[in-house]
C-alpha cells in the first residue's frame, strides 16, 4: 500500500499511513482498511469523505480516505523514502508477496487491449505499471519482476523523464496469473485484458 498510493507521514512523534482514493473506489479502500485492521489490529479505521476542488481543473473531486498509525511505520519510512522522497530500493521489492503486487497494480496499474476487427476478439494488451520513477529504479524493478515472477516488463520514459513500465501480451497473461486470485471485484476491470481462461492456465498453484 506505502509503495503504490499510500503515503507515510511523520507527525512528531507518531506515524501513519494514510490512503486516498476517489469515492468511486470506496470498495477498494474499505478492502485496504481491512486488511490494515487485520495486521495491525486496533480499532476498525474510520473513513473520511471530503470534496476537494482542484484548481487546475476547477473541478470538485468527493474523495475518502483512512490514517492508520503504528511505530512500524517509522521502519517503513526509513526504507521508502531514504532521501526524503518514496525510492524503489531491492529490500523494499523483495518484501512483496503475489498480493502486494496485486495491490500495487491496483493502486498504480493500467491495462489497454486491442481488438481484431475481423473477429472481434482481443488481439493484443498490454499492462503498465505507473512507477514514475528515475530510470535506475525502473530497471531494478524491471530485473525483480524478471527474476522473481518471471514477468518480463520493458521501460518506457516520459516526456517529463519520469519512467513507466510496460508488458506485452504474453508477459500480461502470466503477470495476470499471479494477481488474480487478489484482485477485488470492483478493480477487477484493469485484469479484464487478459481472457479468464488463460488467467486460470497460467495461475500459479497455492
Amino acid at each position: 500500500m506505502s509503495i503504490g498510493d499510500g503515503y507515510l507521514v511523520r507527525q512528531n512523534y507518531s506515524y501513519s499511513l494514510r490512503i486516498e482514493h476517489s469515492l468511486k473506489q470506496l470498495p477498494y479502500l474499505e478492502h485496504k482498511a481491512n486488511k490494515l485492521d487485520s495486521i495491525f489490529g486496533g480499532k476498525k479505521r474510520v473513513v473520511y469523505r471530503r470534496d476537494r476542488l482542484d484548481k487546475r481543473t476547477n473541478k470538485t473531486y468527493r474523495s475518502c480516505s483512512i490514517a492508520k498509525g503504528n511505530k512500524y511505520f517509522k521502519y517503513l519510512l526509513k526504507r521508502l523514502y531514504p532521501n526524503g522522497t518514496k525510492t524503489y530500493t531491492k529490500q523494499v521489492l523483495d518484501y512483496l508477496t503475489p498480493e502486494g503486487v496485486a495491490i500495487w497494480y491496483m493502486d498504480d496499474g493500467n491495462c489497454k487491449l486491442s481488438i481484431s476487427k475481423r473477429t472481434g476478439k482481443i488481439s493484443s494488451c498490454q499492462t503498465y505499471l505507473a512507477t514514475h520513477c528515475t530510470k535506475g529504479e525502473a530497471e531494478l524493478i524491471v530485473d525483480y519482476f524478471r527474476e522473481t515472477w518471471g514477468v518480463v516488463f520493458k521501460i518506457y520514459t516520459r516526456k517529463d523523464g519520469s519512467c513507466v513500465i510496460c508488458a506485452n501480451t504474453q508477459a500480461s497473461k502470466v503477470f495476470v496469473a499471479l494477481v488474480r486470485k487478489y484482485i477485488i471485484p470492483s478493480m477487477a476491470y484493469k485484469i479484464r485484458h487478459v481472457p479468464v481462461e488463460t488467467q486460470e492456465c497460467l495461475a500459479p498453484s497455492g
